[in-house]
């Protein structure tokens, strides 16, 4: 179809990406991730910026809200906490020690 199905702003210090989908996709926290990345690098492309994350002091970043609105014909919850932490390996072993 050539669109693409998502948009991303920021609001009041917030980075804000949304996404539709019609199919369930497990791998949206890393999608996001990517997302992020290319947001983030250019919110700090500016040459004050890129100076300013070489220096002792950490930098202040937009807090990510990244949220995925489903209508697929498959039965899914309401609502789905997704965290990219669950996929690293040896995630799922860590929590359960």
């Amino acid at each position: 179809m050539g669109m693409h199905n998502d948009v991303s702003f920021m609001l009041d210090c917030t980075m804000n990406l949304y996404e539709h989908q019609s199919t369930e996709n497990g791998n949206m926290p890393l999608r996001f991730l990517w997302s992020l990345s290319q947001l983030y690098s250019a919110y700090v492309s500016d040459t004050d910026a890129r100076l300013k994350v070489y220096l002792e002091k950490a930098m202040l970043l937009p807090a990510p809200k990244c949220i995925v609105f489903y209508n697929g014909i498959r039965e899914a919850p309401e609502r789905k906490t997704m965290k990219l932490s669950d996929f690293f390996i040896g995630a799922k072993k860590a929590m359960s020690s």
